[in-house]
């Protein structure tokens, strides 16, 4: 096994690992609230900032490299991530949007462990879902742009997170705005 595959396979673990976790939290009444935050920051930290911690002068130039010159441009899959990802975003915007007339004056934003409200507050405040998607792929997208040339597999692997968040967020507001 390369070192390339290796470290794709720790980038896409420990991904899989913080979705994992954040889908148990939504999921599950009781999920061990610490595990969760432990395994969502591992896999956010491992998939973005891997590369710039193993060598970040060759990072920091293949970032800053003439965009028009990347390869990215012509691959259909890294294409294909990035705008679903984008896409899937506008939709969760749009969903909040279409949903916020109907929401009464107070609605729940986060429950406990025990599955109880703990944080109340206005339907404006879903509004921070899909801001927090959009920065999420904004800034995956940003990386997997400008790391492509250097370790295309990693710019698959951030793309296709910015996409898998958006997919749990959804998961988020629905859950928010169906109760």
């Amino acid at each position: 096994m390369g070192t390339a595959e290796l470290r794709f396979r720790v980038y896409a673990g420990a991904l899989a690992l913080g979705s994992l976790a954040l889908l148990a939290s939504v999921f599950i009444r009781r999920p061990p609230p610490l595990l969760t935050v432990v395994l969502v920051c591992v896999s956010a930290l491992s998939a973005t900032l891997s590369a710039w911690l193993w060598d970040v002068p060759t990072a920091l130039k293949g970032l800053f490299a003439p965009v028009a010159h990347r390869a990215i441009w012509w691959d259909r899959l890294a294409w294909w991530l990035l705008v679903s990802g984008g896409v899937l975003c506008l939709i969760l915007f749009a969903y909040v949007a279409w949903r916020f007339p109907t929401l009464p004056p107070t609605v729940p934003l986060h429950f406990n462990a025990a599955g109880q409200v703990d944080r109340i507050g206005t339907p404006a405040d879903l509004f921070t879902i899909p801001l927090i998607g959009g920065l999420v792929w904004l800034v995956n997208s940003g990386l997997s742009i400008g790391l492509y040339n250097r370790d295309p597999m990693l710019a698959y692997v951030l793309a296709g997170g910015a996409g898998l968040t958006q997919l749990m967020l959804m998961v988020g507001a629905l859950t928010l705005t169906l109760r």
